[in-house]
């Protein structure tokens, strides 16, 4: 097996380690994802129906059909507020686990309502954060992937990716408590101390993922393979609970390794059930 794969492996393996011994990591996640459904289907759902009701996806037939006015700002506004509430919701929950699994790490023992509370200190330093992530890291982000040839001025601007430069921002935040900005420099300050500059993610698990959603889809594409109504409804009553479980163990694991790189970043000690050689490596040089 080639080293770069195995590393993955490992870390995912570990922290999988840590989720099966404490199943309650996952709670947060879990609540996170039904409110983020919730708020997200205020807007789906009259969308939904609205195309099933015209029996049309052209955008402006359906508004004009409902007698709403696409150019009122208004409408954009309550749209960008609702995605907004939902992005702050994973960013509370996300925060609430980084800080219960940090503690866990530092000191072998494990508190949800301690890291809710440590989240809730900190919930407008979140909102910051939300605002200048979907704003400057939005644009970062773009320019990067349309416009390779300014690598140089995003490198200059925070010291590689956005997506690799804010990785502890907020880890950093829930415990650190600076303020937004800062907690961006003390995250490149931190990769750079211990992996170096220009890094790349060398622990992404995409892929294996991927390959458990196609297996987690398979039911329903039977489903829809034999015809008809109750094989296809079959096949998606048991794929719909197989990808959510799939996309939970994937956000969990992410989040545990995430704290269990951030420990190793600030405190220079790997935690338990982690090999050193694994983390060491979990970022690379870009160059």
């Amino acid at each position: 097996m080639p080293k770069k794969i195995r590393q993955r492996w490992v870390l995912l393996r570990q922290s999988f380690q840590i989720l099966r011994a404490h199943k309650r990591l996952a709670l947060l996640v879990a609540i996170n994802k039904i409110l983020r459904l919730v708020v997200l289907s205020l807007v789906a759902a009259p969308l939904y129906l609205a195309i099933v009701s015209t029996n049309s996806n052209d955008f402006s037939f359906i508004a004009e059909k409902m007698g709403i006015n696409i150019h009122n700002p208004w409408l954009y506004i309550v749209v960008l507020t609702l995605y907004l509430i939902a992005h702050l919701i994973t960013l509370f929950c996300y925060a609430a686990l980084l800080d219960a699994t940090i503690r866990y790490f530092r000191t072998g023992h494990l508190s949800l309502m301690t890291g809710i509370r440590s989240a809730t200190h900190i919930f407008w330093k979140l909102y910051v954060w939300a605002l200048l992530n979907s704003t400057l890291g939005f644009l970062i982000r773009l320019l990067d992937f349309y416009f390779k040839r300014f690598e140089w001025c995003i490198d200059l601007l925070v010291g590689g990716s956005w997506t690799v430069s804010t990785y502890f921002v907020l880890p950093v935040l829930v415990v650190e408590k600076p303020s937004p900005w800062g907690a961006i420099k003390r995250s490149i300050q931190l990769l750079r101390h211990t992996w170096g500059q220009s890094l790349l993610l060398n622990f992404t698990s995409s892929s294996i993922f991927f390959f458990l959603l196609i297996i987690a889809c398979a039911p329903l594409l039977i489903g829809l393979k034999m015809g008809g109504l109750l094989p296809g409804a079959t096949g998606a009553v048991i794929t719909v609970p197989l990808v959510m479980l799939v996309n939970l163990f994937n956000s969990t694991m992410g989040l545990i390794l995430n704290a269990a790189l951030y420990v190793y970043a600030a405190d220079g000690k790997v935690p338990n059930m982690y090999e050193e050689a694994a983390i060491k490596e979990a970022f690379m040089a870009s160059k």
